[in-house]
């Protein structure tokens, strides 16, 4: 591709299931730091009533809000929402505090494009939504926030980054849960840029996660 040529912005779908305060850190990111080459296109939850979904109104970003339990499986759920995405052109999907597990017709459409963030240095604190409630309780000394890619196992696709987290065991848990949402933010922000400099509109990253499966285990 010419050095010349305008590269197209990044259309993301952000997910979220809970409060969306990620999904809405995320948001805030782009506007705020003027991220020219990504652009949220459109959220969607699970029939949540938020707050911070008018945020994402004010900005004329399209709420996909709709219940997976109104069909009759999260299955079939996921195949009308994959259209969906398809028909929007969607990049790459971002799971921000979202509960439902990824199923087969959203990983085919989106085969490396899925972007998961979790609150744990993945492989630790895996499957689990009480990662740093856990950490807290054994005492662990340093936790952290990982990126990694969807695949078709729970917390196992290959990590993209990683942020540590230094763990104070006399502070409480809101004290800790305000320093894993800046950890995040700043994960979140690298991640953006990871996937822009290895982006391309042929192969969505393909080469470098081919790569990555063909390194031999550290082990």
């Amino acid at each position: 591709m010419s050095q010349n040529m305008k590269r197209a912005k990044i259309k993301w779908a952000i997910f979220f299931s809970g409060g969306g305060r990620c999904a809405n850190d995320c948001l805030n990111l782009l506007v705020e730091n003027n991220f020219d080459h990504h652009y949220i296109d459109c959220i969607v939850t699970s029939g949540q009533k938020t707050e911070n979904i008018k945020n994402f109104e004010k900005h004329h970003i399209e709420v996909i809000n709709r219940n997976p339990k109104s069909y009759s499986s999260i299955e079939e759920y996921q195949i009308w929402l994959s259209k969906v995405l398809k028909e929007r052109n969607i990049d790459y999907l971002f799971l921000l505090g979202y509960k439902y597990k990824i199923r087969t017709t959203l990983l085919d459409t989106f085969r490396n494009r899925i972007l998961n963030i979790h609150p744990s240095l993945l492989p630790a604190f895996k499957n689990t939504q009480s990662a740093i409630q856990d950490a807290i309780r054994l005492g662990v000394k340093v936790s952290g926030v990982t990126t990694h890619i969807i695949d078709d196992k729970i917390d196992e696709g290959i990590i993209i980054d990683q942020e540590p987290v230094r763990l104070n065991h006399t502070d409480t848990f809101s004290e800790i849960d305000i320093v894993y949402n800046e950890a995040g933010k700043v994960l979140i922000e690298r991640t953006l840029s990871f996937v822009y400099a290895n982006h391309d509109r042929v192969n969505y990253l393909q080469n470098y996660f081919d790569i990555q499966e063909g390194l031999p285990d550290s082990a």
